[in-house]
């Protein structure tokens, strides 16, 4: 429940374990001193001028400021030796510690040549603290690293960059356009490593932290509401990153749904931002119904993508959002049929001279009628959940409405031949009529 930065406790960790070596060290090589010898003048402490003889002696035979020892320090052992403090000989043995782990070397505190004990001993401990040095050497390594990840593997890759263009002997302006491409597309590495993530959490999980980072444009998928949130996940992991450069243009023929994530483009005659969407009419088998619209890039944009092969996919193992989607697929259609039949019947009773009064007669009938049909239909789908929203739209529209205005067999054959599929649009046409010959 407590947010704790790793990388930071582990320099915390190998501080601590440091220091705890440093102060190991320190009194091992006292006490070794203290022990394997009568009298500290054959060890380090004698050597060094930390334990002096007793300040009894004359001082005009001494090389030592005996009085500073007459007054700090304790007495020592009845052989006539005075040492300093606890407080001055931890000091000293610290700083020798130090010096040992650290690997700076040795100044005025060393082993005192011949004495062997103390000497093993202090070997024992240039290992020991050898070991340890090369762990915080190694902990401090591995955090500098993991914290600058990312700027590394960029580094790295444009450096390849770099290789494959002189290889190439690409022009000048290319290679500034690729280098320009890579630095405005370097932050996509962060959003690969929270993809990777959201992968490992339970799906429980996946679904509502997807629910909270991405609800700003779920909401303008319009085949994802109401659905199961687990399906929602799915979908939105498998979304594909695609970025575009400035005026590049983005075909139809793509098929597939975009999720603006950065950068602005052209749409429909629309301005589209952060968060809009289009291209969620892929879900269309007839690709006659689908917008014809081009997207263009107005400045770098980054798009989430994924196709209507990913959808169907995924909607397999989720039998309820398959039939949610399914229907919307089917209301769809058949909106986008209607309106489709009605701009052919405008067009067609342009080129015959129709006036306009009496065009728009008609077409207040042919969309009285197509309403009527449309609501027939939704009644059709919903009682026997059928997915064949274009073919239902076909047979209601060519065969009820198109009836009411005298012209079945013409504007049915246009559009089938338009559509390039003329026996869906009469798969359930009544007996005795076929599909249009080549003329119709």
């Amino acid at each position: 429940k407590i947010r704790i930065n790793y990388a930071a406790l582990s320099v915390v960790r190998i501080i601590i374990s440091l220091c705890l070596c440093t102060h190991w060290s320190a009194c091992l090589w006292t006490l070794f001193s203290s022990f394997t010898q009568p009298t500290p003048q054959n060890t380090w402490l004698g050597a060094s001028g930390y334990c002096i003889p007793n300040a009894s002696l004359s001082s005009a035979d001494l090389p030592y400021d005996v009085s500073y020892y007459s007054q700090s320090a304790p007495q020592g052992k009845e052989t006539g030796w005075v040492c300093m403090g606890a407080r001055s000989l931890y000091a000293a043995a610290t700083y020798w510690s130090a010096m040992t782990i650290t690997s700076i070397g040795y100044g005025d505190i060393a082993a005192t040549p011949g004495n062997y004990a103390e000497q093993g001993i202090a070997t024992i401990l240039m290992l020991s603290g050898a070991m340890v040095w090369g762990q915080v050497v190694a902990t401090f390594c591995a955090v500098i690293s993991s914290l600058q990840a990312n700027s590394m593997a960029f580094r790295e890759t444009l450096d390849t960059l770099n290789d494959f263009m002189a290889v190439e002997q690409l022009p000048k302006p290319l290679q500034w356009k690729l280098r320009e491409f890579f630095f405005r597309t370097k932050h996509l590495r962060v959003a690969y490593a929270n993809t990777r993530i959201i992968r490992e959490m339970s799906p429980g999980l996946q679904a509502e932290t997807i629910r909270l980072t991405s609800h700003k444009w779920l909401r303008n998928v319009r085949f994802l509401a109401n659905t199961d949130p687990g399906f929602v996940a799915q979908i939105v992991l498998a979304l594909k990153p695609l970025v575009f450069t400035p005026d590049d243009i983005v075909l139809p023929e793509f098929g597939e749904l975009f999720v603006i994530h950065r950068g602005v483009c052209l749409y429909g005659g629309r301005i589209l931002q952060v968060g809009a969407v289009w291209g969620d009419d892929m879900l269309l088998e007839n690709s006659a119904l689908r917008s014809r619209n081009c997207a263009k890039a107005l400045t770098y944009l980054e798009t989430n993508s994924i196709d209507r092969e990913s959808v169907y996919a995924i909607a397999a193992r989720f039998p309820e959002s398959y039939q949610r989607i399914r229907r919307f697929v089917g209301f769809l259609a058949l909106h986008r049929q209607i309106v489709l039949l009605a701009k052919l019947e405008r067009g067609m009773r342009e080129r015959e001279g129709v006036p306009k009064r009496q065009r728009t007669r008609a077409a207040a009938t042919f969309f009285a009628a197509a309403s009527r049909s449309e609501q027939t239909g939704r009644r059709k789908l919903e009682a026997q959940e059928t997915v064949a929203a274009l073919t239902l739209g076909q047979k209601v529209m060519s065969v009820t409405m198109l009836k009411r205005l005298g012209r079945t067999e013409a504007l049915s054959g246009y559009y089938a031949a338009a559509a390039g599929q003329p026996e869906l649009f009469y798969s359930g046409a009544p007996s005795g009529r076929g599909a249009p010959s080549g003329e119709g």
